[in-house]
């Protein structure tokens, strides 16, 4: 009996061990779970924080229209505002802002000049440079106005290029001379190249070089280049000049040659006043950026870009990541069939199988296929020419990806052959009777040798 008692009283010791045990996990467990919960709606929220706009989760077969990469492209100042970045001088009716759109180009810089004794004027300090590579686009309003950029020191000795008031370009050298380049056209978008040092500069114009490589001489004698700067000029009433898309070699994230074509437009927006700003492409390193800004467009594939930012209180913030798709090639595709004969014969049962390939890109939307001066068939599965007569026939055939892209039609020529009315006795094919004539042939003259 009180080893059945002491049982029980074991027993009951244990059930109390384990209620403890549970009590005491439990609270802990539900704390952890509340925190857990807590960091992962922190998590949400700083991902809601920035949202991208472009590029959209779709499939591009083109640039955005009007968009062209720079270090300076603008796209993130808003319209009547001053370029971001950039010192800004505005004599009285006179004027410096960004445009939304001219001529193809969006997000542009508009220099306004209707003041003879003075001029707008945007320009940068580059630190103390002896070489380098700059590029730009730029627009003169008129051919019968100043139009002006330069490289120079801080006694503006170095490169003074014009778009000068009797319509051609010219460089200035020592003196000052006024040396013709070429002729331009008022209201015309120019892309120009520019490679300096501390004596020479080499200048392209839309690609081509206009020094054939051995450059052109400097004004005055500068040991290192300070500013850059675009301006009219004093005596100037009515001038207009716009500039796009400037890039230099002295930025680690833009390549010489980025702004030659049009770019993708990345755009965001964001609730938080962000002290800093950067993207990331598929994966690679983050790229700071000043806010919305045109990439080089990439290549073909599917891609994906993250956006980031963060306060001055520390917190970062982060977008959700953006897939998307480049495909600019059409698909290429091809025909099979089994010959009959050469070249190209066919028999009325010849299965034709028209096959497509778009590699890396969207995938294979539509194939087509005509025979001779017939209406396109949409093509979904193997088809013959049984309802033709013998004859010659050209079969022409094209794909459509999912991106648009068309391929050039292609096609080839085939003979159509009716066997049906070949030559035959019943129950032996015309091979299996030729093979046969020809064994008693030779039996025959096997025969008269022997005799």
């Amino acid at each position: 009996m009180k080893r059945i008692k002491l049982n029980y009283l074991m027993i009951f010791f244990q059930l109390l061990i384990l209620i403890s045990a549970i009590t005491l996990v439990f609270p802990i467990t539900l704390q952890e779970s509340k925190i857990y919960a807590s960091e992962t709606d922190s998590l949400s929220m700083s991902a809601n924080e920035i949202t991208i706009i472009t590029p959209e989760n779709k499939t591009y077969s083109n640039p955005i229209s009007d968009y062209y990469p720079g270090v300076y492209g603008f796209e993130n100042d808003a319209p009547n505002s001053n370029p971001f970045g950039w010192n800004t001088t505005e004599a009285p009716s006179t004027s410096v802002n960004v445009i939304n759109e001219i001529d193809n180009h969006k997000r542009v810089v508009h220099l306004t000049d209707n003041n003879a004794a003075g001029y707008p004027i945007i320009n940068k300090s580059i630190g103390s440079r002896t070489s380098g590579i700059i590029e730009f686009w730029i627009r003169a309003g008129e051919t019968n106005r100043q139009h002006y950029f330069q490289i120079s020191d801080d006694a503006n000795n170095g490169i003074h290029l014009y778009m000068m008031q009797v319509g051609n370009w010219r460089y200035v050298t020592t003196g000052p001379v006024y040396n013709i380049i070429e002729a331009y056209n008022a209201n015309q978008w120019y892309h120009v190249k520019i490679e300096f040092n501390t004596t020479k500069f080499h200048l392209w114009i839309d690609g081509v070089s206009k020094d054939g490589g051995a450059g052109y001489d400097l004004a005055g004698s500068p040991t290192s280049f300070k500013r850059i700067a675009f301006n009219t000029d004093y005596g100037e009433t009515g001038a207009n000049m716009w500039i796009d898309a400037i890039g230099y070699s002295w930025d680690s994230d833009y390549n010489i040659g980025d702004n030659l074509n049009e770019g993708l437009l990345l755009s965001f927006e964001s609730n938080k006043n962000l002290d800093w700003m950067g993207y990331s492409l598929d994966g690679q390193l983050n790229k700071t950026i000043l806010g919305n800004t045109t990439l080089p467009f990439p290549s073909e594939g599917s891609h994906q870009i993250q956006v980031f930012g963060n306060v001055s209180s520390g917190i970062v913030y982060q977008s959700e990541i953006r897939k998307f798709l480049i495909d600019t090639t059409a698909p290429t595709s091809s025909i099979l069939f089994t010959l009959y004969g050469d070249p190209n014969i066919v028999i009325k049962s010849t299965a034709f199988t028209i096959i497509a390939d778009d590699g890396l890109g969207s995938g294979i939307s539509l194939i087509r296929y005509r025979i001779n001066n017939s209406g396109w068939n949409d093509y979904n599965s193997t088809f013959d020419l049984s309802n033709y007569e013998d004859g010659y026939y050209m079969i022409y055939y094209y794909s459509i990806d999912n991106g648009g892209n068309i391929e050039l039609e292609n096609s080839v020529l085939v003979e159509l052959i009716d066997i049906s009315s070949e030559p035959s006795i019943s129950g032996y094919s015309t091979p299996l009777l030729i093979i046969s004539f020809c064994g008693v042939i030779a039996l025959i003259i096997r025969k008269k040798i022997k005799n």
